[in-house]
């Protein structure tokens, strides 16, 4: 009796001091981004008369994302400007202030205009690194880190072995296997789950002399890039008219399974690791690609060594997993939660 006691105590205290760890945090947990607390400051989280932050160009802009801190090319790929009633325009390594707050831009190598923000504020130093990529892409602007008290790392993916394919050799693969299949006079469809890695593998064919048909998101993309210095040849946009022509096809992945499907060529995708795809794309007709779009898992430990953070954060669904693998990683490591939601999360 009295040890069910002790033991309800004990779960009462955990919860509490649970609670109260969150109520104290300078950080929490909003959408898909995080809130500076006590400030106007967000990061990729869209909410009325903060300041927003964003890292990379969201899939969709909100009503509420109206006042936002963004590179030139991440609200060039936005490209909905009548939604900002206020956008600073910032471009990397040029520091700036926002009251007693001082920020500073880095590129995150992972695609174009993605951004970490370091920030400088009355508790210290904060990086906030969501997505980078430590791969080299040569048309982007590579990865570049600052040492700071706090690190913020997003755990959106799972903690997969150290046993990940290389990269560029499965960049190397895909561009092999749709030279094989042309050589065959076959003419793959090709899907992406990120729009940015359509681009990496536009300008990889092109270099091969493959002539490629893309989907207007990635036709869309294309452009923009190339308004920024990259050459993008050998490709057109996609059309009824263009589909049973000898060119690949470059299609974004949630397309996959649709009418834009077409049985009668090879279909490759493009995903994350081994399994990353729900048991629906499952086919021996399908081939996988291993390229991912930005670093995670074991990767991450370069990143924090680099930074040398006294405190490290880890928010997404994952957190909790990369919390305890990366548990002596800093001299406080510890996941952020949304303070909506109960303690089990």
């Amino acid at each position: 009796m009295k040890r069910r006691k002790a033991l309800k105590l004990l779960k009462a205290k955990e919860m509490f001091e649970s609670i109260e760890k969150r109520t104290n945090s300078q950080l929490s947990s909003h959408n898909e981004g995080l809130i500076l607390n006590a400030s106007i400051l967000s990061f990729d989280a869209a909410k009325e008369n903060n300041l927003c932050f964003l890292s990379s160009p969201p899939k969709k802009a909100t009503s509420s994302l109206k006042r936002i801190i963004a590179t030139e090319e991440t609200l060039r790929i936005l490209g909905k400007k009548s939604l900002f009633t206020s956008a600073l325009v910032c471009q990397y390594n040029r520091p700036f202030s926002i009251g007693n707050l001082k920020l500073e831009l880095f590129p995150s190598g992972h695609c174009l205009g993605g951004a970490l923000l370091y920030l400088e504020y009355q508790q210290g130093s904060m990086l906030y690194a969501p997505r980078l990529l430590l791969d080299k892409v040569s048309y982007l602007r590579n990865l570049q880190l600052r040492e700071a008290n706090t690190l913020v790392l997003k755990a959106d993916q799972p903690l997969i072995g150290h046993q990940v394919p290389s990269r560029h050799k499965e960049k190397e693969r895909l561009i092999a296997r749709v030279l094989s299949l042309q050589a065959e006079g076959l003419y793959p469809q090709i899907f992406c789950k990120s729009l940015a890695l359509a681009q990496e593998i536009t300008l990889a064919l092109s270099k091969e002399k493959v002539s490629v048909v893309a989907h207007p998101q990635i036709y869309r993309l294309n452009k923009i890039h190339e308004t920024f210095g990259t050459a993008f040849v050998r490709y057109s946009m996609l059309s009824k008219a263009r589909r049973s022509h000898d060119k690949v096809i470059l299609m974004p992945l949630e397309l996959l399974g649709t009418s834009n499907t077409l049985h009668h060529r090879p279909v490759l995708l493009v995903e994350d690791y081994k399994d990353s795809l729900p048991r629906l794309f499952s086919s021996k007709n399908y081939e996988s690609f291993f390229i991912r779009e930005y670093s995670f898992g074991h990767e991450l430990e370069s990143v924090i060594k680099a930074v040398k953070p006294k405190t490290l954060y880890f928010f997404g669904g994952y957190a909790n997993e990369y919390k305890k693998y990366f548990s002596h990683a800093a001299k406080t490591v510890d996941q952020i939660f949304s303070p909506d939601k109960p303690p089990l999360f």
